[in-house]
């Protein structure tokens, strides 16, 4: 059936139907994830890339995701704590209603921190806590991925 996909897609592609083309392919990399002959990890990743960018389909996934993930990073930074003009900036799970004004001040910083984590251009954060690192870390891999596949989707929207 991945084959008879295969050849549909070739077909649409070359007579310009491209978004036949589109639903063919994703049919054709439906049928390879559905496939018990190959690995799970590889078919881990075929969900994931389903998931996230329909297969290369939808460049608007991962693009509402990057930044909802930015978003919710940005409160991970800002519990994590980090240091803002010799003031440190530390919510330690200690948030309440007085803090409402200090946090919507500190909050694009730590949403700052979040958008370029993984960029070329990434902000420093200057002397973070024992834990932030990590949050760091996982925060510029989620980006890399979302960014590359955001990448991937239009690069194959482009490519028709």
């Amino acid at each position: 059936v991945a084959q008879v996909y295969r050849q549909l897609r070739i077909n649409y592609e070359a007579n310009r139907q491209e978004i036949e083309a589109g639903d063919f392919y994703i049919g054709q990399m439906e049928m390879r994830r559905i496939n018990r002959e190959l690995y799970w990890v590889y078919r881990l990743l075929l969900n994931v890339y389903r998931a996230i960018a329909m297969y290369g389909e939808s460049y608007w996934r991962p693009l509402l995701l990057y930044f909802a993930v930015a978003f919710m990073m940005a409160f991970a930074y800002l519990l994590g704590g980090f240091e803002v003009n010799g003031r440190d900036v530390d919510y330690a799970l200690s948030f309440d209603v007085g803090n409402v004004g200090s946090f919507l001040r500190d909050y694009p910083r730590g949403l700052y921190y979040a958008l370029t984590a993984g960029a070329f251009l990434r902000g420093e954060i200057p002397t973070p806590s024992s834990w932030l690192p990590l949050v760091q870390y996982v925060n510029m891999l989620v980006n890399i991925l979302l960014i590359t596949l955001f990448v991937v989707a239009l690069r194959r929207g482009f490519h028709r």
